[in-house]
């Protein structure tokens, strides 16, 4: 089954997640089951349910019409970790990595000045919020952010809590040396993007640079497949619709693509992933 997730879905889940949870305080997180999160978040006036989940067959983020089941007897240390530090926080931004197929949800809480207890990252930086308002107890208290990272690639799709210096604090995958040379998910690594594939960048790429990659397929290819496997983050559903809106096929052969033809893959391609 295709992914659904591609970077035009999350970027379309990203703006849905900012019009109705933005600025929103959580109020309840905890598991469902060792690779999925529910959540609840009072935002505009009423309650919002979110289920984000790193399921091999089945990675997700999407709002729900009701609270996720909470798995009461499962106790892991990032369900730990999320309850301290996300419960009682408020959305201060939710946005996508460019290029990425990951959602970054930032929570910013009030925590007490002098009662900080040692987390399983390094401390987290001090920061205020613009324009708040001024409060007795400001001398008191800090802001303290982390960051929810929800990564929806597949298999590798993972939930990670990082702090605000970048520090991975806990995930539901780790990913240790024995399982992979290029990219750790362990407590008290810093936290780094996915390796980028050596494809084009789609936003970016040029009438001759697609013309080149068409020359160096076979002629009897499927376009669209080209299109796929030469340029960053495209997926096949949109590929198609980028040779739908240029040429009015959704799956022509290389060797029938002219020189406007190419153009107007560019155009297309430009036209779809302008913000």
């Amino acid at each position: 089954m295709p992914d659904p997730y591609d970077l035009l879905t999350i970027a379309a889940v990203v703006d849905e997640l900012n019009a109705t949870v933005g600025n929103g305080r959580v109020q309840r997180i905890g598991l469902v089951d060792q690779r999925t999160l529910g959540v609840e978040i009072y935002a505009g006036g009423q309650r919002r349910y979110l289920l984000a989940s790193a399921d091999d067959a089945l990675p997700r983020l999407r709002l729900t019409d009701a609270m996720p089941s909470l798995d009461p007897a499962l106790v892991t240390p990032l369900g730990l970790l999320l309850r301290k530090h996300v419960r009682g926080g408020m959305i201060a931004s939710i946005d996508q990595s460019p290029l990425e197929r990951l959602v970054r949800m930032s929570i910013a809480k009030r925590v007490p000045r002098l009662a900080q207890e040692p987390a399983v990252a390094p401390d987290l930086g001090t920061t205020t919020l613009e324009g708040a308002a001024p409060d007795e107890e400001d001398d008191e208290v800090e802001l303290r952010f982390v960051h929810l990272v929800v990564e929806l690639m597949g298999r590798h799709s993972n939930l990670i809590l990082v702090d605000d210096d970048g520090v991975i604090m806990e995930s539901v995958k780790r990913v240790t040396p024995e399982m992979s040379r290029v990219r750790l998910v362990l407590p008290r690594h810093t936290y780094v993007l996915p390796p980028p594939p050596d494809r084009r960048d789609p936003r970016t790429v040029s009438i001759a640079d697609l013309q080149a990659m068409f020359s160096a397929a076979p002629g009897k290819d499927d376009a669209a497949r080209t299109l796929v496997s030469g340029l960053r983050g495209v997926s096949p559903v949109m590929a198609r619709e980028v040779m739908f809106r240029a040429i009015g096929d959704t799956a022509p052969r290389v060797d029938s693509l002219a020189g406007d033809a190419v153009a107007a893959v560019q155009g297309a391609l430009q036209g779809l992933l302008k913000p």
